[in-house]
């Protein structure tokens, strides 16, 4: 099974991105720990400058 995100923004399935959406929440409310931690910082770095729907809801989230 992929890791959300493992694809580029386009081709991530809709489900998964239900799930970065829920990491992204949390690393914005500075809430996530373990798995969802390490998670998040790969989403960071490998999906979400690629992505432009997950770059605005991160950007969003960080404004609330």
């Amino acid at each position: 099974m992929d890791r959300p995100g493992s694809q580029s923004g386009s081709e991530v399935d809709p489900a998964e991105h239900d799930r970065i959406d829920e990491l992204m929440a949390g690393y914005a409310l500075r809430s996530l720990t373990g798995d969802d931690a390490t998670e998040a910082d790969r989403l960071l770095s490998e999906h979400v400058p690629g992505c432009s729907r997950c770059r605005e809801t991160l950007l969003a989230l960080s404004d609330t």
